[in-house]
């Protein structure tokens, strides 16, 4: 019981963090996406932010995975907050910002949507943009 209290509140946590990340992005407001991004990062995955965008997706998602015990929730909301930071830093012209997207769309690969909780699902569809993105010349 305890577990899944503190599973749902981590998700009610997750989508007040992607709701401010989507009000910050109406105001256009990249440096503090950027905040928000790596702290979410930190918080929601336990790893620093500067390890996850060092590692390949394949072993990042093997970490995120082996530490959830294959509960792909982590995995998902890493892959939603890359994509966020990603936006960011290219809306400034960051050349990292093109890696963080890149990395957002390879993570999608390792989940398997279905297995998410349904607050998630439906935020995990942004693959198509992102790709369209990453065609832009930076």
């Amino acid at each position: 019981m305890y577990h899944r209290d503190y599973f749902i509140r981590m998700i009610q946590q997750f989508m007040v963090l992607l709701a401010r990340l989507a009000g910050l992005k109406a105001k256009t407001d990249p440096e503090v996406i950027l905040m928000e991004t790596e702290n979410g990062l930190r918080h929601f995955t336990g790893l620093p932010p500067e390890l996850i965008k060092s590692l390949t997706a394949a072993s990042l998602a093997s970490i995120l995975n082996a530490r959830q015990e294959g509960d792909y929730t982590t995995l998902a909301m890493t892959a939603l907050l890359l994509k966020a930071e990603g936006e960011a830093r290219v809306s400034i012209k960051d050349p990292e910002g093109v890696a963080c997207l890149q990395k957002s769309i390879d993570l999608l690969g390792y989940l398997e949507v279905d297995r998410l909780p349904i607050e998630l699902r439906s935020s995990m569809n942004f693959k198509e943009e992102v790709e369209q993105l990453l065609q832009k010349p930076w």
